[in-house]
């Protein structure tokens, strides 16, 4: 499958785990570091990478993927882009050294399909799969690779999130931005963006979480459009 962005083109042939909306959306949502060097944990395809380049142009960004196949894709896409020379990728647990020990910034679309049935595929099950002890602490390696300043944003399932807030916050204390996503208005929250500060996470009180629909009378919400217009082609049109 291809998608075609404002500035850049995806393909996620190779990829376990396709496009979706779960990294427009946090690549769109996320706060982004002026300058230095941001991790993408899990890259993919190199979406959320990719997202953040055109976001922060004075920022570089090394994406880490255990899969050679979706580096195959994430390479492919960076190559074709506008900032190849400011996205390095490389094969790699995300719990082996990195190539530099923090980050200003982390981003992390994780494993997420915490105590259900796993998905007939083998690498999508590997992509998606992972029990929430597993999930905390890919969640804690993130916050761990940030430095004293950094910056850590990641999107969740909002069953995951309810069963990581004991596990995670009495290390990573209490965000300092949320948001609760809905597929439309009557049904329940789906997934939620959650972002950390480093500095501010020994102090932090809960935060009140933003609330969006992605989808309103059968189309995109206002919302979602303003949110996402800056990669989505039809965002020229809303």
């Amino acid at each position: 499958m291809s998608f075609q962005c404002r500035q850049f083109y995806l393909k996620d042939d190779h990829c376990a785990m396709k496009v979706g909306t779960d990294s427009l959306l946090l690549g769109s949502w996320c706060g982004v570091a002026d300058s230095g060097v941001a991790a993408d944990l899990g890259c993919g395809c190199g979406i959320l990478a990719l997202m953040l380049a055109q976001r922060s142009e004075h920022l570089l960004i090394h994406g880490v993927d255990s899969c050679a196949d979706s580096l195959t894709d994430a390479t492919s896409n960076v190559q074709q882009s506008p900032w190849p020379h400011r996205i390095i990728l490389r094969q790699q647990d995300i719990f082996q050294p990195l190539p530099q020990p923090c980050y200003q910034q982390v981003i992390s679309n994780p494993p997420f399909f915490v105590d259900s049935l796993e998905s007939p595929e083998r690498g999508r099950r590997r992509a998606r799969h992972a029990s929430t002890v597993q999930l905390s602490e890919w969640l804690l390696r993130a916050y761990d690779l940030l430095d004293k300043n950094g910056l850590f944003s990641t999107i969740l399932p909002m069953q995951s999130w309810l069963q990581l807030q004991p596990l995670v916050i009495p290390t990573l204390g209490h965000p300092v931005r949320g948001c609760e996503v809905r597929s439309v208005a009557p049904k329940p929250v789906s997934r939620v963006l959650v972002e950390w500060q480093k500095k501010d996470a020994a102090n932090a009180a809960p935060c009140q979480f933003a609330s969006l629909v992605i989808h309103h009378q059968g189309d995109y919400s206002a919302a979602y459009q303003q949110l996402t217009a800056p990669f989505y082609l039809r965002g020229e049109q809303w």
